[in-house]
């Protein structure tokens, strides 16, 4: 039976704002306005609904049954249950992926006609021309270089007809006669002249590049879908750069701890895939300096310092950020304000729409992505990097992935 996904309707006059009508409901649990149900107007000059706007869930995303398509829940276990029901509610039966792989075979087949065809218009438009110069140029260059007077003078030097002299004399006159050079001549000429025409080729080299491209294009999907199944895919291990011995890995039941007792770098224990990821990650010590959080490209893992190398990164306690990547969503404000023991620290990344954001719970502040796009299959991975030396201890609570975004 189908749910009905109208949307609640709810005509009802603002308790504040007689002349307007209600549009949403605050569902912040301590919230101290005498009135759940708010306007336009309460959320621009209503100083308590304004403080937490993010908590007024509109009427409009909510159905008749009660299902709410906007921000709610708004505690953390019912987002992340939220978030996995929605990702496993994106699997396709059997039928939906027959389908899908139906209608790519059809593009794909299409558009292997279509520039099949293109080749074959091309080299009928360019036979005729390509045809003529190749007879002509054969021909001038079957007359300079046949050997055929060669032979026959051989054959003379056989029979004894000539000797060597002769035949020494006879080859010399040959090869620098004036009938040959007037021949080179007009070789020379048809090549100035049409040999710096494009002429019909197909380079098979080039032909067989790109459908390796192809092929390893939908490998790489199927690769990627054969890892999708795990939610729970974030794994950290030790960097082998700065001062790896001093690291510290737990896992207990709230997650996998890090304590980092001078300067040394964290990272996940596999390059990132392409789905989303939301991880949570709780500050549980910290006493002073940079703190860096970033993505850096598999390729530079061993060689990299993990700060400062054009790739996404930002100190999560000061204002230092990498200045072509990461930029912060309010002024004067940063994650270092708010980022206190026990402080949970939202990251979202996802490689395929260009998103990495690094934000504080219960705040607005986040920094992400400006000015940076994740090249097509280059490989990532998140880091945490502690760039002072001074101890701190860390703890990774949940990573959430789903490849059905």
């Amino acid at each position: 039976m189908m749910m009905n996904q109208e949307s609640l309707q709810v005509q009802r006059s603002c308790q504040t704002h007689p002349d307007q009508v209600i549009m949403g409901i605050c569902l912040k649990t301590d919230c101290t306005s005498p009135n759940r149900l708010v306007c336009f107007n309460c959320l621009i000059s209503d100083s308590i609904h304004t403080s937490h706007s993010q908590n007024v869930v509109a009427l409009n995303q909510i159905t008749n049954e009660g299902k709410c398509f906007g921000n709610w829940p708004q505690d953390e276990e019912g987002q992340a249950v939220k978030y996995l029901l929605q990702s496993l509610s994106k699997i396709k039966s059997h039928e939906d992926i027959d389908k899908i792989f139906s209608d790519f075979k059809k593009k794909l087949n299409t558009q292997i006609d279509i520039v099949q065809s293109d080749v074959k218009r091309v080299y009928d438009e360019q036979y005729l021309h390509t045809s003529k110069f190749v007879n002509n140029l054969e021909k001038e260059y079957n007359n300079i270089y046949t050997l055929g007077r060669i032979i026959d003078l051989l054959k003379e030097l056989e029979k004894g007809n000539l000797n060597d002299q002769e035949f020494y004399l006879n080859v010399n006159s040959f090869l620098v006669s004036d009938e040959r050079k007037s021949q080179m001549s007009t070789l020379r000429e048809i090549v100035k002249q049409e040999g710096s025409k494009d002429f019909l080729s197909f380079d098979q080299k080039l032909f067989d590049g790109c459908s390796e491209k192809c092929i390893q294009s939908i490998k790489q999907f199927g690769d990627s879908f054969k890892s999708a199944s795990s939610f729970n895919s974030i794994d950290l291990e030790i960097a082998q750069v700065k001062q790896p011995q001093t690291v510290t890995l737990a896992k207990d039941q709230s997650g996998i701890k890090f304590t980092q007792t001078s300067h040394s770098v964290v990272y996940c224990n596999k390059p990132l895939s392409y789905g989303m990821y939301k991880i949570k990650v709780r500050m549980d010590s910290y006493t002073s300096g940079c703190y860096v959080i970033g993505l850096e490209r598999e390729a530079n893992k061993i060689t990299s310092n993990y700060w400062g190398q054009g790739y996404p990164a930002c100190c999560i306690i000061c204002k230092a950020q990498d200045a072509i990547s990461m930029v912060t969503n309010t002024v004067n404000e940063y994650i270092g304000h708010h980022l206190v023991a026990g402080k949970i620290m939202n990251i979202e990344i996802c490689l395929k729409k260009n998103i990495f954001t690094i934000g504080v719970e219960g705040t607005n502040v986040a920094y992400q992505l400006s000015n940076f796009t994740f090249a097509e299959n280059e490989q990532w991975r998140l880091f945490f990097n502690n760039y002072s030396g001074a101890p701190c201890s860390f703890t990774l609570l949940s990573s959430i992935y789903s490849e059905f975004i």
